[in-house]
């Protein structure tokens, strides 16, 4: 059911409450978060497949009791309690992907005090053996699996500290064995890389958000998994986490970046030979902590999700179409918020947010934003009799926010005939 009022606010829905809220480029619909028991500061999630049922389920990686705890989906973006699985000590990210090749989603953390990443084969069903350990110091703050050589096989891109920091990679044989594929510095403090095809050259890419330096660094694949020279692009103050996308529809990939140290989000333009440039500044909640860009609203065009560790809500910045972004659009969340990733957890086509918190909880909130087209009342993709249902009830009950096609706040008959006619002429 959709909500019963434009205004932003929590609004009477069937079942409970919905959380509508929008900028003067659109608005989100979300059911009001769910929490989930994880672990101790369960601060990094991941969304992925992990037991092969055609559903998106949850990973979270908590920092102080050393453990992966896994949460299978239901089928409609609910959670049954978590199954946990030990890894190495403070673990700080995680990142999901098939590294063995058998068609079944492994997982990867980074471990802060043990000095390793840990490799989580999955048996095939969800569930995983005892993690493998593979020395990855000093100090590896973050992970992500992706094929940076070409060969098919995703390798281990990690992130570690020192004077100054570095991206480490780990080669992949194929088989989910992992050895030493090189070391490359970049400046003081690392905390996130992202990868991406930066130059267009059908090679991944890194970006790393250095904290201590305000920059962010970007090394350019040489076409064999190995990286050049890092350039460095000044941003704001304690650059946290990095996110990759499409902004502008140009086709080339941008940057988003939560500033940590100046509570803004940047948005930087790729130009699609490896550059950057500045291209908005938006002021995000206390403490950006991650980000990601997905398309939220469903429009067509990426939007950026910020997680706030300091404030109660997660940011969402709507995309005009051009790369440009209103005020933030807040939800509000279980206090603040480390981590966040997208991910369509119902199978209904909308993006739901997933967020790790410094608490024992991870949190879910389900996308209930209506559909682009008007005649779609019942938001699932199609045109059928359900939509004439739902238009039917609407009408009735004189919700204006599904039955209003034109500009009058009125239900009426013209309302009636403009949803006809958007029905017989179909979706864009």
């Amino acid at each position: 059911m959709r909500p019963t009022s434009r205004r932003s606010g929590f609004v009477v829905a069937a079942g409970g409450f919905l959380w509508l809220a929008g900028s003067a480029i659109g608005q989100v619909v979300f059911d009001p978060y769910v929490r989930y028991l994880a672990g101790d500061v369960a601060s990094v999630v991941v969304a992925a497949d992990l037991n092969g049922n055609g559903r998106l389920d949850v990973a979270a990686a908590s920092r102080l009791d050393d453990v992966v705890a896994v949460f299978l989906n239901n089928g409609d973006g609910t959670f049954g309690p978590a199954t946990r699985f030990a890894v190495g000590t403070f673990p700080r990210s995680i990142a999901a992907a098939d590294l063995n090749a058998n068609g079944h989603i492994d997982l990867v953390t980074a471990n802060w005090q043990s000095d390793t990443v840990s490799v989580l084969f999955n048996q095939g069903n969800g569930t995983f053996g005892p993690s493998v350990e593979i020395p990855a110091s000093p100090r590896p703050t973050f992970v992500a699996a992706a094929d940076v050589d070409g060969n098919g096989s995703p390798e281990l891109v990690v992130v570690v500290l020192g004077s100054p920091g570095a991206v480490r990679v780990f080669r992949n044989d194929g088989i989910g064995q992992f050895s030493d594929f090189g070391s490359y510095p970049v400046q003081e403090e690392p905390r996130c890389v992202a990868l991406g095809d930066f130059d267009g050259d059908g090679f991944l890419d890194l970006a790393v958000a250095n904290r201590l330096s305000d920059t962010v660094s970007i090394l350019l694949n040489q076409g064999d998994g190995t990286f050049g020279q890092a350039s460095h692009i000044e941003v704001g103050s304690m650059p946290r986490y990095i996110s990759v996308g499409d902004l502008n529809g140009n086709g080339r990939l941008d940057l988003s970046v939560a500033m940590f140290g100046s509570d803004e989000m940047w948005t930087l333009f790729g130009d699609g030979r490896g550059g950057f440039q500045l291209a908005g500044v938006y002021a995000a909640g206390v403490a950006p902590h991650g980000t990601t860009i997905s398309d939220i609203d469903g429009d067509g065009s990426a939007d950026v999700v910020v997680a706030n560790v300091g404030a109660g809500f997660v940011s969402v910045f709507l995309n005009d179409g051009a790369g440009r972004f209103g005020a933030a659009v807040n939800l509000p969340s279980l206090g603040g918020q480390a981590d966040v990733f997208a991910a369509d957890l119902t199978g209904d086509g909308r993006m739901d947010l997933v967020m790790g918190h410094p608490s024992r909880w991870i949190t879910v909130l389900l996308n209930r934003t209506p559909s682009s087209c008007y005649a779609d009342c019942t938001a699932d993709g199609t045109l059928d009799i359900f939509d004439f249902l739902c238009f039917q009830n609407s009408f009735v009950l004189g919700e204006s926010y599904a039955c209003d096609c034109d500009p009058d706040p009125a239900c009426d008959v013209f309302d009636f005939l403009c949803f006809q006619n958007a029905f017989v002429t179909g979706c864009p």
